[in-house]
């Protein structure tokens, strides 16, 4: 993976980076009682993000978290381009590591993990 863009701001590389590509389908049952899958949309990202950054980083995730939505571009391995996607952030969480907010450089050291959804 190369680097990650929320909007343009570039993204330090997470801990975890998980994508699950979904395949949005409708099935129906005929009057003769055979199902039928109607894909909607073959390729959904939806990605699970974890990862621990300083103070600085995790306001820039809550900026991100409290947008509707924002492009994310990223890398694709399998065409070896970037792509962009317009995403959505849910199942926000942060906390703060043991003893961090302790160290005289931050104001601690957070754990942060979100999902993105592709719209």
């Amino acid at each position: 993976m190369q680097k990650i863009y929320f909007n343009e701001t570039e993204i330090p590389f997470p801990h975890s980076w998980v994508e699950n590509p979904e395949k949005l389908k409708n099935t129906f049952t005929t009057e003769a009682g055979t199902e039928i899958d109607l894909i909607i949309r073959a390729r959904k990202l939806s990605v699970s993000f974890s990862t621990t950054c300083l103070d600085n980083e995790l306001k820039t995730y809550l900026q991100f978290r409290d947008m509707n939505s924002f492009t994310l571009t990223k890398y694709n391995p399998l065409t070896k381009t970037s792509e962009t996607a317009t995403v959505r952030m849910t199942d926000f969480n942060y906390s703060l590591v043991r003893k961090s907010h302790k160290l005289s450089v931050t104001n601690g050291i957070w754990e942060v993990s979100f999902n993105l959804e592709e719209f």
